[in-house]
């Protein structure tokens, strides 16, 4: 039987406003040791923030004339998956757009992500026999 996106999916969320800085943004993933945040404009889900999106933000900041807000570096319309969807699409997909996560959104909720690093985490579980 296939494995399904909602088997190896995080499912603790962290997200960030729209409204946001990028400072803060920064520091909700260091505090919490992550490298996506989805982005939310009140309760819809509308991008995704990377760190590399956000250091690369913060390298700039002293060639603009303003601070960096999340409105200013995240992507819009992220790689979004029903909880159901099989981890070999989602990998797939991932590869093939060259894209570092995955949005579980299920009821127009975000319920969980899937990154490149849970990726190595399944590979490394599936060679050891877990």
């Amino acid at each position: 039987m296939s494995k399904k996106i909602q088997d190896v999916m995080a499912k603790s969320i962290i997200t960030v406003d729209v409204s946001e800085g990028v400072d803060a943004a920064r520091a909700r993933m260091v505090e919490n040791d992550i490298h996506h945040l989805p982005v939310l404009d009140g309760d819809n889900l509308i991008g995704v923030v990377s760190d590399r999106d956000l250091k690369l933000a913060v390298s700039l900041k002293d060639l603009s004339s303003g601070p960096y807000g999340v409105r200013d570096v995240y992507v819009a319309d992220p790689y979004q998956v029903a909880p159901d969807t099989s981890l070999s699409e989602v990998l797939g997909v991932m590869h093939e757009r060259r894209i570092g996560s995955a949005l579980v959104v299920d009821n127009g909720k975000v319920v969980g992500i899937f990154t490149a690093l849970d990726a190595l985490r399944v590979l490394r579980d599936e060679l050891e026999g877990n």
